[in-house]
C-alpha cells in the first residue's frame, strides 16, 4: 500500500516552514544546488550514472557541493533543503547550513545556536548535542594504523570490547578508554572546552566518542540526538575551504517530522461569493501581502 503522500507532504511543508524561517532569523539565506553533477573526487554521496561518455552523480551530499562552488574569500551564510542520495541506501530529505569564513569559533557557536533554536521551535525540548574531536582520536590512530577500521567501528557501536580484544599496547587501550568513556562540560581539550563555555545550555556536552569521518572534516565534530528516535538526528563539523574554515550541519527533514507534532495556525481572510469577484480581491488581497483561503 502506498504512503499517503498528502499527509506526508503537509506536515513536511509545515516543518521545513519553520526551519527557514529560524535559518532567515540567523541570517541565512537558502542555495539551490544542481540535480546532477559531473563525477570528480570532490563529491561525497550521490547515485552513479553514466550516459556512456561521462559519469555523473545523483544528488550527492550538498556540503562537498557548496565546498566545490568557493570561488573567493568571503563570508558565506547558507541553507539547503534536499534530498541525498547516500552512497549505499534510500534516498533522504535533508536539510542543513554552512557557516563558512574566517573566524571558526564564531562559526561553531553560531551554528550549534542555530540547531539548538530550531529543535526548540519545532516543540522537540529533549534533546543533546554531543561535540568531539577528531584530532583527539587521530593521534592515537596514527600509532595503530593498522587497527583504524575496527576502533572507529568500536567507537560507533558504543563496543569497548571490540578494543579489548585487540593486541594493542596496554597504554594505547587506556586512551582510548579515556575517549570512549569521557562526556561532560569540561574535558582539557581547548578547542572543546572553549565552545561548552560560551554556549552553556544544559542540551550540550563534550563526548570524546563522538565521531564524524567524512572526507573533508578536519577536527571538531557534532551528533544530535534525543531519546525519542532510536539513531542520531544529524550533525556536522568543520572543514578547511579556500583559505577559510567552515562549519555546517545537516538534519534528516523526514526523521525530525516522526517526532515532533507540528501545527502551524495562520490567520488568512475567507473571500467568498461571485466567482470573478472572489478572484479579483483575491488577487488584490495577495499582493498587498495578506493571505487568502477562497470558498465558493
Amino acid at each position: 500500500m502506498k504512503k499517503d503522500i498528502f499527509s506526508e507532504s503537509k506536515k513536511l511543508y509545515r516543518l521545513a516552514k519553520i526551519i527557514r524561517n529560524n535559518f532567515e532569523s540567523w541570517n541565512y539565506e537558502e542555495i539551490f544546488m544542481p540535480f546532477m553533477e559531473e563525477y570528480t573526487n570532490s563529491f561525497r554521496g550521490g547515485l552513479k550514472y553514466t550516459d556512456s561518455n561521462n559519469f555523473f552523480l545523483i544528488k550527492p551530499d550538498a556540503t562537498s557541493q557548496i565546498i566545490s562552488r568557493i570561488k573567493k574569500a568571503d563570508e558565506y551564510r547558507c541553507f539547503y533543503f534536499n534530498e541525498y542520495f547516500p552512497i549505499q541506501g534510500e534516498c533522504s530529505l535533508q536539510f542543513g547550513a554552512e557557516f563558512i569564513g574566517k573566524n571558526p569559533l564564531q562559526q561553531k557557536l553560531e551554528i550549534l545556536s542555530v540547531v539548538f533554536t530550531i529543535l526548540k521551535s519545532v516543540g522537540i525540548e529533549d534533546f543533546y548535542i554531543d561535540i568531539g574531536s577528531l584530532e583527539n582520536l587521530n593521534g592515537i590512530l596514527k600509532e595503530v594504523p593498522e587497527f583504524k577500521t575496527k576502533i572507529l567501528k568500536a567507537l560507533e557501536k558504543r563496543n569497548f570490547s571490540i578494543v579489548e580484544d585487540m593486541n594493542i599496547d596496554k597504554e594505547i587501550k587506556k586512551r582510548l578508554w579515556e575517549i570512549f568513556s569521557f562526556r561532560g562540560k569540561k574535558s582539557g581539550i581547548k578547542q572543546l572546552d572553549q565552545i561548552v563555555e560560551k554556549l552553556p545550555e544544559e542540551n550540550i556536552f563534550i563526548d570524546t566518542g563522538t565521531i564524524r569521518y567524512l572526507e573533508y572534516y578536519e577536527d571538531i565534530v557534532f551528533e544530535i540526538y534525543s531519546p525519542l528516535t532510536g539513531k542520531p538526528l544529524g550533525g556536522g563539523g568543520d572543514y578547511k575551504v579556500g583559505g577559510m574554515t567552515g562549519f555546517g550541519f545537516f538534519m534528516d527533514l523526514k526523521d525530525l517530522s516522526k517526532i515532533c507534532d507540528i501545527c502551524v495556525q495562520e490567520f488568512r481572510e475567507l473571500v467568498t461569493g461571485d466567482i470573478k469577484e472572489t478572484y479579483e480581491r483575491s488577487r488584490e488581497l495577495t499582493m498587498n501581502g495578506k493571505k487568502v483561503e477562497v470558498v465558493l
